[in-house]
């Protein structure tokens, strides 16, 4: 039931209107009980009258959020929550209560605890880059590591394409559309290997939208030992302001493509150099999220 409530009451999938980040930090180890009524009980005495209010409307909709989560599971998709055995404890530790509650995943849930190397950049990358971020992958499989990232075309897709080709675990966390990509034959072809997970903290059924790929930036970070960016515009665009966030958070290392653009301005700000993907291993052991100053 826990779960269910921390659906209901977090989550867009069942409406827009869900409760406050603030109000689900105040509440959220009463919601661990699994007692909606003396949750609602406890809101009443203790929250403003308006927040309990929707907290009540929220709370009705726990046989949606059942209904729901069968739903998603005829079709492939796991929702686990930050109460649940199988939420990455990374987000829990990395993110200082800066996770989301609910997740939505198909594939091998497995993949969130293993080692994972991140790799994000440009859509629009280039051949040098593309082939940096396929060789890069194949390193990472080589000495233990799969890969995460956001599944985007480009730098995204090319990485997880080749862990996945090298037999190492492939992770994308993903800012839309994880029905539309459960569904289709090529994501099941991948999932029944076992090696493949697909996760988004949106709604499944959500487009695009600017402020969903900002959003899910941290969430690679945290899920990886290190982050490797291929290529960013300095001062504008997704990577570049996942990476600074990153390291203003020091969420993990963050290497950086030599001469790519943005790099010199990156390891400027406490990134770290990566000369070549098959320095990967050496790079890692040697580089702290604290390196650097972040101006």
């Amino acid at each position: 039931m826990r779960d269910l409530i921390a659906l209901a009451l977090t989550s867009h999938a069942l409406g827009e209107n869900i409760i406050r980040k603030a109000v689900w930090k105040d509440i959220k180890s009463h919601a661990a009980s699994g007692d909606p009524d003396a949750l609602l009980e406890w809101a009443q005495k203790n929250l403003s009258p308006s927040d309990a209010e929707q907290i009540s409307e929220r709370l009705a909709l726990l046989n949606d959020a059942e209904a729901y989560t069968i739903e998603l599971a005829q079709i492939g998709i796991t929702t686990i929550t930050e109460f649940s055995d199988t939420y990455p404890t990374r987000y829990i530790e990395k993110l200082k209560g800066a996770h989301p509650a609910v997740l939505f995943v198909t594939g091998n849930l497995q993949l969130l605890r293993e080692p994972l190397i991140g790799i994000v950049g440009s859509r629009d990358v280039d051949d040098e880059g593309s082939a940096f971020a396929e060789n890069l992958a194949s390193e990472a499989a080589k000495i233990g590591y799969g890969v995460v990232s956001g599944g985007a075309r480009g730098v995204d897709k090319i990485s997880m394409r080749a862990a996945y080709e090298a037999g190492a675990p492939s992770v994308g966390i993903l800012a839309d559309s994880l029905q539309r990509t459960a569904i289709s034959a090529d994501t099941q072809d991948a999932i029944e290997s076992g090696r493949v997970c697909l996760m988004t903290p949106f709604s499944p059924t959500a487009g695009f939208s600017v402020g969903n790929a900002m959003g899910r930036n941290k969430l690679i970070y945290a899920l990886s030992d290190a982050t490797v960016i291929v290529a960013a515009t300095e001062g504008s665009g997704g990577t570049w302001a996942g990476a600074i966030e990153a390291l203003e958070k020091n969420l993990c290392p963050v290497l950086v493509r030599p001469e790519s653009e943005g790099s010199n301005a990156l390891i400027a700000k406490g990134a770290v150099n990566l000369p070549a993907p098959s320095q990967l291993g050496p790079t890692i052991e040697s580089a702290t999220p604290t390196q650097g100053t972040l101006l």
